[in-house]
């Protein structure tokens, strides 16, 4: 963690370097206290200080929101590892900043080697945590068949995936504003990322995080630390003039 944290880290003390706002950060830049003129304000671990407290905790808890959005009739499924697809839509004051495309991660089958030992391979490649996976309980010893693929389950904060792919089009974006719009409005919540899943042409939410954490995105190439950066800067200017 302390790669992704360091360059979230940067990103603030840019940002507040750039628009003239002190800024001092405690316990290995976990915690950052902003300061513009006699207005401050916090971010502790990916939280900016616009979502209440409340809403916050029922966002960390799965179910917890799978009755919030029953109980305002907004489609949403609790798990998906069957999907080999999720968009994540950043949003902010009810508008979506940006959307982007995850895909499940896999390994590709050889036709020699124990699936075992391909999934060690996976994980030894750039330093990737074994730990972090959610691995499905199968036979490791056996050979996949050369061009298969095999998926992880998918799992919360689970790093190690292929390349992210921004979505720009259009009509998808129009066809996500009406649930992020419910969503922001109902649920009394400014900024956060909400994963979505596409089922059958219906899309359905999987999940809402308060947590703004957009590393592994920001990592891509400088275009992408540039937008990740930019929706960040957003964030702390209402804050600070809210």
């Amino acid at each position: 963690m302390k790669h992704t944290t360091r360059i979230f880290a940067t990103m603030i003390k840019e940002i507040c370097r750039e628009e003239g706002v002190c800024i001092e950060s405690f316990l290995d830049n976990r915690i950052f206290k902003l300061r513009k003129d006699s207005m401050y304000q916090y971010i502790f671990d990916y939280q900016f200080g616009l979502n209440p407290a409340s809403v916050h905790s029922i966002c960390c808890n799965e179910d917890a929101v799978e009755k919030i959005m029953h109980s305002l009739d907004i489609p949403y499924i609790k798990c998906c590892n069957e999907a080999e697809n999720i968009y994540r839509v950043i949003v902010l004051d009810g508008e979506i900043k940006l959307i982007y495309l995850m895909q499940r991660p896999c390994i590709i089958g050889d036709g020699v080697n124990h699936l075992g030992s391909l999934v060690l391979k996976y994980f030894s490649k750039d330093g990737n945590d074994i730990l972090c996976a959610d691995i499905p309980n199968v036979n490791f010893m056996q050979i996949l068949e050369k061009g298969k693929p095999f998926y992880f389950n998918w799992k919360h904060g689970f790093e190690q995936r292929e390349k992210v792919t921004i979505i720009k089009d259009v009509k998808m974006k129009d066809r996500l504003q009406n649930m992020v719009q419910l969503v922001a409005q109902k649920m009394n919540i400014r900024f956060a990322s909400i994963d979505v899943v596409d089922c059958g042409g219906k899309y359905n939410m999987l999940g809402i995080d308060s947590s703004v954490m957009m590393e592994h995105f920001s990592r891509q190439d400088n275009d992408s630390y540039n937008i990740a950066k930019e929706i960040y800067r957003e964030a702390i200017l209402k804050m600070l003039l809210s």
